[in-house]
């Protein structure tokens, strides 16, 4: 739990606690926001379109192959 967030704290955990109490907490989000621009949603950093979709193929693979395990 270090990093964590803990119900017994009663409010935000430690690291947008700090962020708040020192202002930074504008610039971090505006950091966050360009940053989810950047890559789109749950492309690994540095994939190219051709290699991310190559991976949602097998993954869809492995999703069909449990599918059909479950239903006999």
């Amino acid at each position: 739990m270090r990093f964590g967030y803990s119900p017994g704290w009663g409010g935000m955990p430690p690291g947008a606690q700090y962020l708040s109490q020192t202002g930074q907490m504008p610039q971090f989000t505006s950091w966050m926001q360009q940053r989810a621009q950047q890559a789109p949603m749950g492309a690994p950093a540095g994939m190219t379109k051709e290699q991310e979709i190559q991976m949602l193929e097998a993954q869809l693979d492995q999703i069909k192959r449990r599918l059909e395990e479950l239903k006999r």
